[in-house]
């Protein structure tokens, strides 16, 4: 590992540093113990050297597309001292990074919420493609005074796909 060292970076220049020096993906939604123990060192930095506060922290990660709270991010700076004992690596990476001034109190707002916006739009056209199939057409289609009966009919002819699935399988 080269030994370039890394000043007064902002939160998201950390993450992709240290995204970068480990190899892992620390906004990854896992629980992996490699992942657990580099998502640690970014919360005690965060904390510690950017002295940010606990909220902003979980905001940061959330941001990043990771679910992180405040006691997640509490519990990890907690346990980071432990895994920095057992992984020389995270000890090594600490040390690229120099911190000067203190006070990064809060994520950037707007490219917090840029993300959120790029993020929804995303899972809100993955649901639009979802949704969009000739039979929810019909179905959106039809006269709301029939909804019960149209509700029924497609459940009768569901139950019988089931009894003749059953019937074929026999």
């Amino acid at each position: 590992m080269e030994k370039t060292i890394q000043e007064n970076l902002t939160p998201y220049e950390i993450g992709g540093t240290i995204n970068k020096l480990s190899g892992i993906n620390i906004f990854e939604n896992t629980r992996s113990r490699k992942v657990v123990e580099h998502r640690a060192l970014m919360c005690f930095l965060l904390r510690d050297k950017l002295n940010m506060g606990w909220r902003y922290i979980a905001e940061f990660f959330n941001d990043q597309g990771k679910h992180m709270d405040h006691s997640t991010a509490i519990h990890a700076v907690k346990m980071y001292p432990l895994y920095k004992r057992h992984n020389k690596i995270l000890a090594e990476i600490e040390g690229r990074f120099v911190f000067t001034k203190k006070g990064y109190k809060q994520i950037n707002k707007v490219t917090y919420l840029e993300n959120k916006y790029d993020r929804l739009e995303s899972k809100y056209l993955e649901l639009k493609d979802q949704l969009d199939t000739p039979l929810l057409g019909l179905v959106l289609n039809a006269p709301p005074s029939r909804t019960n009966e149209l509700y029924e009919r497609v459940k009768m002819q569901v139950d019988s796909w089931k009894w003749k699935d059953r019937e074929g399988v026999k």
